[in-house]
């Protein structure tokens, strides 16, 4: 059972991971953009919802304290963590450009969330997405091999008898 809650977890951090890397798209376009600015902002706000949303599930799922073992853990409060950082530079666009102009708040944004930094995000992103390709390969190993053995003993068992 502790495979499924684990599987749960990864599954949701790989949601956060998947919306993140929507979230950070789709503010590149937003920052490249000119003319169809306040489309994209539109799509942002839509990446963000769900960005959210995923946020949200996943913290619920780490504070019902899951079986899960320390590095699905760990990967769930990067994500967490990634997700949040992203979600306030937005609320700071939001709460900074309240009433102005497409011109103010495109300064404001270009002040925020500068490129490297949008490039930092997603490569922390890539990095919680590796590392958790890796727990569960090697997770999916150790359960295959545990299960073949505990076969083998009760093809054993059987012959025993």
């Amino acid at each position: 059972m502790a495979e499924l809650a684990a599987l749960g977890v990864a599954a949701s951090v790989l949601q956060v991971v998947d919306y993140g890397t929507r979230f950070l798209t789709t503010l590149y376009q937003v920052r490249q953009s000119k003319n169809d600015f306040l489309n994209n902002l539109q799509s942002l706000h839509s990446s963000s919802s769900n960005l959210r949303d995923a946020q949200h599930e996943l913290r619920a799922i780490s504070l019902h304290g899951t079986s899960t073992d320390v590095a699905i853990s760990s990967l769930a409060k990067k994500s967490e963590a990634i997700a949040k950082e992203m979600l306030d530079s937005l609320k700071r666009i939001e709460e900074n450009s309240h009433g102005r102009k497409r011109d103010a708040v495109m300064k404001t944004w270009l002040i925020i969330l500068k490129e490297d930094k949008l490039k930092g995000l997603e490569s922390r992103l890539t990095e919680v997405k590796a590392d958790l390709t890796f727990y569960l390969s090697v997770n999916l190993r150790a359960t295959a091999r545990e299960t073949l053995e505990n076969q083998i003993q009760m093809l054993q068992e059987m012959r025993d008898m």
